[in-house]
């Protein structure tokens, strides 16, 4: 299994996607801090701009319950807003998004300052192997390419369990 947590408006075919807003289209009813699934159940993880959204105490516990529903040796690719990557040229509400959140629902907003390099520490402080960050535009991202439009203000994290 392949899952999608925190799908909100981005349903991946082919994965389970997982998500707690009501009125998404979600295969599975969770959070990322309480998965109904089954240890070592999924062979690789999406988690894109899901982290930014959980309050700063609770990574810890998110990235725990992660790596217990990854499989040993499975992916994970982590895609967030990155402060450190604005330029001086980003517009004033693309600013606002990655500092803040776009605030399009009730949970859409971001409890911290997320960045590449805090990402990759919290990857490595829960147990998580081969943590390497890529280009947001990369054609060695393979599946993980991101949909869309892929801002320059995003990072993209990989790592396996």
């Amino acid at each position: 299994m392949k899952l999608n947590i925190g799908c909100g408006t981005f349903y991946k075919e082919g994965y389970t996607n997982v998500d707690n807003e009501p009125g998404v289209r979600a295969d599975v009813f969770g959070t990322i801090l309480s998965l109904p699934l089954a240890d070592a159940s999924a062979e690789a993880v999406y988690c894109g701009h899901v982290l930014e959204h959980v309050p700063l105490q609770d990574i810890p516990a998110a990235l725990a319950e992660v790596h217990r529903v990854l499989e040993p040796g499975g992916k994970l690719c982590v895609v967030g807003p990155d402060f450190t990557r604005i330029q001086p040229d980003t517009p004033e509400t693309e600013i606002e998004w990655v500092i803040y959140g776009s605030k399009r629902w009730a949970g859409d907003f971001h409890q911290w300052a997320c960045c590449e390099s805090l990402v990759e520490r919290f990857l490595l402080a829960a147990g998580f192997l081969d943590v390497i960050a890529r280009p947001i535009i990369d054609p060695d991202l393979g599946e993980w390419a991101i949909p869309g439009t892929a801002y320059p203000w995003q990072c993209v994290v990989l790592a396996t369990r």
